[in-house]
């Protein structure tokens, strides 16, 4: 009793709040996709050599056919990328110039 509503979802009823945590939601969607869009753009050919040597290393397996293998090799070799620009991106940004940067987006 006492006149308050029951918290059924476990999200709270207040609308500021709801607001906020959808804004962080959509921010962190947003830095996610930025973050996948500068993977795409950066030159990173010792890296992507690496990843390629290794990765192709792979064994494809019988019941498997060989373009699905490469797929799967492909898509792990992108995120694999994006999991390096995600965790290395700031200390790289940070001690490049500005026209570095340019040059490994191809700008």
């Amino acid at each position: 009793g006492g006149g308050q509503e029951e918290d059924v979802d476990g999200r709270g009823g207040d609308e500021v709040g709801d607001g906020q945590e959808e804004s962080a939601e959509k921010s962190a969607k947003e830095t996610r996709e930025s973050e996948e869009q500068l993977a795409l753009r950066l030159k990173l050919p010792m890296l992507d050599n690496l990843l390629a040597m290794t990765l192709g290393r792979l064994p494809k397996r019988p019941e498997v056919e060989t373009d699905y293998h490469f797929q799967c090799v492909a898509a792990l070799h992108q995120q694999l990328r994006n999991g390096w620009v995600e965790e290395f991106k700031a200390p790289t940004a940070a001690v490049l110039s500005p026209d570095e940067v340019s040059d490994m987006v191809g700008l």
